[in-house]
């Protein structure tokens, strides 16, 4: 059985690596404001170690880099994506999902699986 976890990773990996124009503009909203910074997660499914980092800037580019670790091999993969917001809305580049903030915890979903994120 596959994994769901490991296919939403790949999927929005995918999705960061696909470029995209942006006509939106960098906003004043505090809860976006939240959401600019450096945020990382770390899963280990089927003996796959998976480190995710994800930078949020203010000018609504970002950066993932996402680790993966079996058997003492690493892999390591880095794309550049633009972002805005709507209400709870998060559009990575033509993804979109919705996201919420709780203190320093950032909780993405998209296609009905979530990703946990702590802010660095």
């Amino acid at each position: 059985m596959k994994n769901i976890k490991y296919l939403f990773v790949m999927i929005f990996a995918v999705a960061l690596s696909i470029s995209c124009s942006s006509d939106d503009d960098s906003t004043s909203d505090p809860s976006t404001n939240a959401l600019i910074g450096i945020w990382e997660t770390l899963d280990v499914q089927d003996g796959i170690e998976y480190n995710i980092t994800i930078t949020f800037n203010p000018n609504n580019t970002g950066t993932t880099i996402m680790t993966s670790t079996v058997d003492g091999f690493t892999k390591t993969e880095s794309n550049a994506f633009t972002w805005s917001t709507d209400g709870n809305k998060l559009t990575i580049n033509s993804d979109v999902g919705t996201y919420s903030i709780s203190g320093n915890t950032l909780t993405m979903s998209s296609a009905g699986e979530d990703m946990v994120f702590t802010k660095q």
